[in-house]
């Protein structure tokens, strides 16, 4: 059996299908759809292997894609930090996302129900090197379904749009 390490949140992630399946559940609900894109701020929604299965366009628009090329990526995968691949499992397992605000606030969530929120800074890899990327993010249980997190993100610091990841 092989076990990965992880220093934070757990490593397992959904498959494509799973994610797929979540992905149209979520588009068969046009109320939620609507609330996703009026927030006034990127977000998303995860899954409970903490995945993108819905994204709203303000986050598609930062990131200069289209929202289902975010599906399955986990956030700071999709923001393009630097300890996003370090660990086994990806986004939220390497022993810097035990510090992680982004991390912490999803995992917080998902253990408590609860919405949660913190300013946190992660270090994203720019074609000119590393650069810290300020943020203050939101995460709440989706009320229909507390299977689902839904992840709010504010730039703080200058803008993610041309160097954020596609490198997923």
């Amino acid at each position: 059996m092989n076990v990965l390490l992880t220093y934070s949140a757990p490593p397992e992630r959904a498959s494509d299908a799973e994610v797929a399946a979540d992905h149209q559940t979520l588009l068969q609900e046009p109320t939620l759809q609507r609330l996703l894109e009026s927030l006034p701020e990127p977000a998303m929604i995860l899954n409970p292997q903490r995945q993108v299965v819905l994204a709203n366009q303000k986050l598609a628009a930062l990131l200069n894609a289209e929202p289902e090329e975010l599906l399955g990526s986990r956030p700071g995968e999709i923001l393009n930090c630097i300890h996003s691949r370090e660990g086994a499992g990806g986004c939220g397992t390497s022993k810097f996302c035990a510090q992680c605000g982004v991390a912490r606030t999803i995992c917080e969530t998902q253990t408590t129900s609860t919405t949660r929120s913190r300013e946190c800074s992660i270090t994203c890899a720019r074609e000119q090197g590393p650069a810290p990327l300020d943020l203050q993010v939101w995460a709440s249980p989706l009320a229909a379904s507390e299977r689902f997190t839904v992840l709010a993100v504010r730039q703080k610091s200058p803008s993610i749009a041309s160097e954020a990841g596609r490198s997923r």
